[in-house]
């Protein structure tokens, strides 16, 4: 019988489809919703009566005391309110008004085949980009691709291709506001998601290998009220490179 020409598999796509496989396997394995409420009862209610049963107790306590120790403590409280009325009213008078964005925190949510992310925000999100706030660094030999390139006031995306060790190769930047009424999923399925550290800050790196023995990497972090995703398949450090070259330009 002749030997069938089988397609070459990287050790690093072998082990991610390995691994992946045996996630779905564990995940099977799981009980299932219905499993679980029949195994386990429910007990929210537990919670309601206990508070209930402690807060009858604590009255009681109270009405046990003298008068004036009730007063003592009518006092207390009223003197702890106000105390944290006058630290909110100085933490809102030392804010600067200068300070212009918000407060963000990157909320990953894991599937099965893709990762979400959401932000959740305090304070006004930005309502642009900052001006020119754009890549600095491209690799030699890379271009702009100006067909698969846009750009308008809260998002820009850029796509570059060139030729790196011989191959083809390219990668492309997004830059968009972050609000906290978009989602963005990156579905890359049998990736391996790990954490980076870039000048700025950490960031996401997905790393998906495919069966030609290249990979292909995606980056995506959070800074100064801006969303920056990065993806391609040049070598990572060029990647990162790229990553920490994104500022405002002069």
């Amino acid at each position: 019988m002749p030997e069938r020409n089988l397609p070459a598999v990287s050790f690093d796509a072998a082990l991610c489809m390995a691994l992946r496989q045996q996630a779905d396997t564990e995940d099977a394995a799981c009980p299932s919703d219905r499993e679980l409420r029949a195994l386990y009862p429910e007990t929210s209610g537990w919670d309601k009566r206990f508070f209930r049963a402690l807060s009858a107790r604590r009255r009681a306590w109270r009405r046990m005391q003298p008068p004036a120790l009730r007063r003592r403590l009518r006092l207390r409280n009223l003197l702890v309110v106000a105390l944290l009325a006058m630290l909110l009213f100085a933490g809102a008078l030392a804010a600067n008004a200068d300070v212009r964005g918000a407060v963000y925190r990157a909320v990953l949510s894991w599937g099965r085949r893709e990762v979400t992310l959401t932000y959740e925000v305090e304070g006004e999100p930005l309502d642009a980009l900052p001006e020119n706030y754009t890549d600095t660094y491209t690799p030699a030999g890379f271009r702009r691709d100006g067909a698969a390139s846009c750009a308008t006031e809260t998002e820009v995306h850029t796509r570059y291709t060139g030729r790196m060790y011989g191959a083809d190769r390219y990668y492309a930047l997004t830059l968009r506001t972050a609000r906290p009424e978009e989602k963005a999923s990156y579905t890359r399925r049998g990736a391996v998601y790990t954490t980076l550290d870039l000048d700025r800050g950490q960031a996401t790196l997905g790393i998906l290998s495919q069966v030609d023995g290249t990979t292909d990497y995606i980056l995506f972090w959070e800074y100064g009220g801006v969303h920056h995703t990065l993806e391609g398949n040049l070598p990572l450090d060029e990647l990162v490179r790229v990553a920490n070259g994104i500022k405002i330009k002069n």
